[in-house]
C-alpha cells in the first residue's frame, strides 16, 4: 500500500523572492562558466565566488546560501565533464543524434 502526503505551503513573498534570487545567481554562474569555457578556461569555486561577490543576486542572498549555490554549479560542471570523458572513452566516436536514434530503434 502506497501512502502519500501533500504538504501545502501558503504563499510567502519572502520565500518567493529568495527563490527568484537563487535562480538568478545559478543562471548567472552558469553563464560565466560557459563564457570562460569558450576561451578554454575552467573556473573553480574561488574564481567564481570572486567574480560574483559584487553581484546584486549574491549580495541579497544570505552568504552561506549564495556560496552553496556556487558550489553546486561548480560540482555540476565537474560531474558533466567526468561523464562526458567516460562517454568519449566508451565510444570510438562521439555519438551524434543519428547514432542515438539508430541505437534506440535497434533496442
Amino acid at each position: 500500500m502506497k501512502r502519500t502526503e501533500i504538504i501545502h505551503i501558503p504563499p510567502n513573498p519572502t520565500l518567493n523572492y529568495y527563490c527568484h534570487l537563487s535562480k538568478n545567481l545559478y543562471n548567472q554562474a552558469t553563464y560565466l562558466i560557459k563564457q570562460h569555457l569558450k576561451e578554454n578556461k575552467l573556473l573553480s569555486y574561488p574564481d567564481l565566488n570572486k567574480l560574483l561577490k559584487d553581484s546584486e543576486n549574491y549580495k541579497e542572498l544570505p552568504t552561506q546560501s549564495a556560496q552553496q549555490i556556487l558550489k553546486i554549479v561548480v560540482m555540476t560542471l565537474q560531474l558533466t565533464i567526468i561523464l562526458f570523458d567516460e562517454q568519449v572513452h566508451n565510444f570510438l566516436i562521439i555519438p551524434t543524434l543519428e547514432y542515438r536514434i539508430l541505437l534506440q530503434t535497434n533496442l
